[in-house]
């Protein structure tokens, strides 16, 4: 009977460590837990403010874009409205725009000049002298 009760005692605190051990896990689970949770709304409210951000960002590249094209229409109605021939170029002095007037003095459709060197079309010559073609003073 002796032993019976070492062993029912040795099972009691066998049990009662194994509870102790479980209690123990569980404590450090539900501390991981509220941990992960924690940095979880933390970086919900990271992302949140970033996508916030970039909204802002896209909205103000679109409002930039549409000026942009608002300048560039308002550019090409004046250029198109002077009866003057009217080359707009590039640092590299190929022409990237032109306005009517050019097309009719040239002759050639737009697509044509756009890309080509000015100095393929535009040549200076002295007025009493029409031989000798002055320099370029672009």
């Amino acid at each position: 009977m002796a032993l019976e009760m070492l062993l029912l005692a040795g099972v009691v605190w066998l049990i009662r460590d194994d509870l102790e051990a479980r209690r123990i896990a569980a404590n450090a689970l539900e501390q991981a837990n509220s941990e992960l949770e924690s940095r979880v709304r933390e970086r919900s409210a990271e992302l949140s403010s970033a996508n916030g951000k970039l909204r802002t960002e896209n909205l103000e590249r679109q409002w930039a874009n549409q000026a942009l094209e608002h300048q560039v229409r308002y550019n090409q109605m004046i250029i198109n409205s002077i009866s003057d021939l009217v080359f707009v170029v590039t640092k590299a002095l190929n022409i990237s725009r032109v306005n009517p007037a050019v097309i009719q003095v040239i002759g050639r459709e737009t697509t044509a000049l756009i890309s080509e060197p000015l100095a393929r079309f535009v040549r200076l010559v002295e007025t009493d002298s029409k031989s000798a073609p002055l320099l370029d003073p672009v």
